[in-house]
């Protein structure tokens, strides 16, 4: 309930008594490397996440931590840990719309790398500047793995 509050020194209260009355607490421990990535503490997090207590491999654990990854900007580490979440449990819903977001996320990197013509008149603009600075403008322009999209 405090974290839904956002009352996290509340919450870290909670966790941290939690821990005390049963140091390996499997929810103690998930939950407080919950709270420590909701105050952007992703470093802190992930020691919590990456010691092992000598729990059975479970995929929330490792969805927790792709979710740590992905929010530290290594969307492979991610996509590592979420692939061994859906090997563990194939029907874990959670790990697939993280994996989908992941999966998203780059393809809008890749998209935004892609040149944008937004009017016909570029193409022309495009074959002037090729036929002035290339050696065989024809064949760059006519190259079907050339694509642009329109916006």
């Amino acid at each position: 309930i405090y974290v839904l509050r956002r009352d996290y020194p509340a919450a870290r209260m909670d966790y941290n008594r939690l821990l005390e009355l049963d140091p390996q607490s499997y929810s103690g421990r998930l939950g407080l490397a919950t709270l420590e990535q909701k105050e952007g503490k992703f470093r802190e997090a992930l020691e919590i996440l990456n010691k092992n207590y000598g729990y059975p491999d479970d995929a929330t654990l490792y969805i927790a931590r792709a979710d740590v990854e992905r929010e530290m900007k290594h969307e492979d580490l991610a996509l590592v840990d979420l692939e061994e979440a859906i090997r563990l449990d194939a029907a874990s819903a959670d790990a697939y719309l993280l994996r989908g977001n992941i999966y998203l996320t780059q393809k809008k990197k890749r998209d935004w790398q892609k040149p944008t013509l937004k009017k016909p008149f570029h193409w022309e603009c495009l074959r002037l500047i090729c036929t002035s600075n290339c050696g065989n403008a024809s064949e760059v322009i006519n190259k079907p793995t050339i694509s642009f999209r329109f916006t």
